[in-house]
């Protein structure tokens, strides 16, 4: 009678042999939609059960060999593994997400195994079979994501032994576009020289895509000799974190440059403007002749900025136009405004002027602490609409605390409108624009208190989504009416053709494609918004949404 490798029980002759080595090499090579033989896997299957049976009426002692019988059965089932079936284009975008940065950090001791594979997906994934193996090793741009963080002194050497694996990861890299993130908390020195990391980082600067750098101690320019004039031929993202940087190494060496985040833009000679090719920019504003430099930006259509100056302009800083611009988002922050004018920050809406605009979003800005009382901005805010008479057609407001009539006099400067979100979660209800009257306003054929006019306002409205905390008051048959007063599908055309006739009585207003109401505050409110149902079974993406 033979004897089991496994246990070492003599055991009658099986249909199966339990040949763990071949499996487990199995497992770990074939995979994917062509390797899976689901017929044969189960008629494997179906021999190992009844092994199983035959072992169990030996009446022997053999305990043992049924959990050789079963751990192999448990194991040969991972055969028809749904993941071994995974397209080969929908793994690489998996691994794609998965790694979004591979994390080195300097460290007086190496790290565990556990926390090294956390920080580096890239080596994680390419660690588990030799289909993944294959495949992470055949998309270089997974290891051309790359983090080095100095958290703390390195005395004498760095002991996270990075130093040996990161030339693994610039050689699986390939030529790729590198993503890089610079965060130094602590001056990156050992013995008197750049941490050894830092150096390979930066000797492949020239592959540079994208880069993120923070540093308290050292200033970048100084991670280069003095004799070194640095080049970014790929650099297309820039942000810098810490205010006390100046972009100066970056100037006429990044001709690809388009995207630019900063705390503040540091004034540069208007003569020669050093960012002219930037497309999107996010910075601070900071005095006027820092202002004046985004006139030297003649491609800049996207800008992110705080709704205060961080220091107060001079008396004759000028308005300035920007006829590319066609993105704008303004963050509130905190700063108190004083009884004293002449002390009080000042808004940045008086010194724009943005012709093309089309997208506006004002949101808060990071640890922002909504205040009671309403926006103090809204007079230059609404100036500056009046004054640009932009084409605008998306325009968010994001806890902005506001009267329902002073939204409804935006709506009326904004005739191109098509898609509106509003949001309230963090006000108080008494200073929040969504109200009755607001819903009410926006009926395409009936008037109301904040609309007197028989034309309707925002007639080409066709994006709705508002988030509140209204209480259980609120009247959802103004919401319903209003909804189904904007859904008119005879008003919808394809692309490239004329819209049908529509009905001569339907009020001259586009149809509204999506609807949207998040209440935060409510339960569910019953039957009322049935009538939605039936409109989105016509075509509208109609979603009501309540706690639980």
């Amino acid at each position: 009678m033979p004897i089991c490798s496994i246990c070492g029980k003599p055991v009658p002759k099986l249909r199966v042999d339990l040949d763990f080595t071949s499996l487990h090499r199995e497992l770990r090579s074939e995979s994917g939609p062509t390797s899976v033989r689901p017929d044969k896997v189960n008629t494997i299957l179906e021999n190992l059960q009844q092994d199983l049976k035959d072992v169990e009426s030996a009446g022997r002692d053999i305990e043992e060999h049924q959990s050789c019988i079963l751990g192999y059965t448990t194991q040969f089932r991972c055969l028809l593994s749904p993941v071994r079936k995974v397209p080969e284009e929908i793994l690489q975008h998996i691994f794609d997400v998965c790694c979004d940065m591979n994390h080195f950090v300097a460290s007086n001791s190496p790290p565990s195994n556990e926390s090294f594979l956390r920080s580096n997906p890239a080596m994680a994934l390419s660690s588990v079979c030799t289909r993944w193996r294959e495949t992470a090793l055949a998309m270089p741009s997974i290891w051309a994501r790359i983090s080095f963080q100095c958290r703390r002194k390195i005395d004498g050497h760095d002991g996270s032994n990075y130093l040996q694996l990161l030339p693994e990861f610039l050689n699986r890299s390939l030529r790729q576009p590198m993503i890089i993130d610079l965060a130094l908390y602590a001056l990156p020195i050992i013995r008197g020289y750049l941490h050894p990391v830092l150096v390979q980082l930066m000797n492949h600067r020239d592959r540079w895509q994208s880069l993120r750098f923070f540093s308290s101690h050292i200033y970048f320019e100084s991670l280069f000799r003095s004799d070194e004039t640095p080049q970014f031929p790929l650099l297309e993202n820039l942000e810098i974190v810490d205010e006390r940087q100046i972009p100066r190494p970056f100037i006429n060496a990044a001709p690809r440059l388009k995207t630019l985040k900063m705390p503040l833009f540091y004034a540069f000679p208007a003569k020669q403007p050093p960012f002219s090719q930037v497309l999107h920019m996010e910075v601070t504003l900071e005095r006027d002749h820092v202002f004046a430099s985004l006139g030297g930006m003649p491609n800049l259509v996207s800008l992110v900025t705080k709704e205060y100056w961080r220091t107060h302009p001079l008396p004759n800083t000028s308005c300035l136009t920007l006829p590319s611009l066609y993105s704008l988002t303004v963050h509130q922050d905190n700063r108190m405004v004083l009884p004293d004018l002449d002390l009080s920050p000042l808004s940045v809406f008086p010194f724009f002027t943005l012709p093309s605009l089309k997208a506006l979003h004002l949101e808060p800005a990071e640890q922002f602490i909504p205040s009671p009382g309403f926006w103090t901005n809204f007079n230059p805010f609404i100036a500056f609409v009046q004054r640009s008479s932009f084409p605008l057609t998306t325009l968010s407001l994001n806890n902005l605390a506001l009267p329902d009539s002073n939204l409804v006099r935006v709506l009326y400067l904004v005739p191109t409108l098509q898609n509106l979100t509003v949001v309230d979660i963090d006000l108080e209800y008494d200073f929040s624009p969504i109200t009755e009257q607001f819903i009410e306003s926006l009926h395409a054929s009936r008037n109301s208190l904040l609309h007197p006019q028989a034309d309707p306002i925002v007639p080409r409205l066709r994006s709705l989504k508002l988030d509140t905390n209204a209480g259980e008051k609120f009247r959802d048959d103004l919401v319903v009416d209003m909804v189904c007063s904007r859904w008119i599908p005879s008003r919808i055309s394809s692309v490239g053709s004329a819209p049908p006739a529509a009905n001569p009585s339907a009020p001259y207003v586009d149809c509204l494609r999506e609807f949207t109401m998040k209440f935060r505050n409510r339960q569910d409110p019953g039957a009322v918004y049935e009538p939605l149902e039936i409109v989105e079974q016509s075509g509208m993406m109609a979603v009501v949404l309540w706690m639980g």
